[in-house]
């Protein structure tokens, strides 16, 4: 009986155990997926800052550390203050993951 309890007790303690490295691996994975995003995100804000700027839509899709990113960049002209607008979008729905991040800036 003393036996059937100990093996009871070091089962529960190794779901535990194993519970919490599944939890490590989902996290780092879903770092790894934002931090793909992000770096997409400043890949597409250099771009259109070293190139001519032209009104309209761009998007794609990109895989990043296996990730798959859809992508698109909105760029309006703002006359009356002589300078363009860039709306960058990164959108992702892994599995595990949903990621989107949005940024907004102004060249002149």
């Amino acid at each position: 009986m003393e036996l059937m309890v100990g093996i009871s007790v070091l089962s529960i303690g190794l779901l535990f155990a194993m519970d919490s490295l599944a939890r490590a691996a989902v996290a780092i994975k879903i770092s790894k997926d934002l931090f793909g995003a992000g770096l997409m995100l400043e890949e597409n804000i250099y771009k259109v800052y070293n190139t001519d700027r032209e009104e309209g839509v761009e998007e794609g899709v990109a895989r990043i550390h296996g990730a798959v990113f859809t992508w698109s960049v909105d760029i309006k002209r703002i006359e009356e203050y002589s300078m363009d607008e860039a709306a960058f979008n990164i959108f992702s729905n892994q599995e595990k993951s949903r990621i989107e991040l949005t940024a907004v800036t102004y060249f002149i």
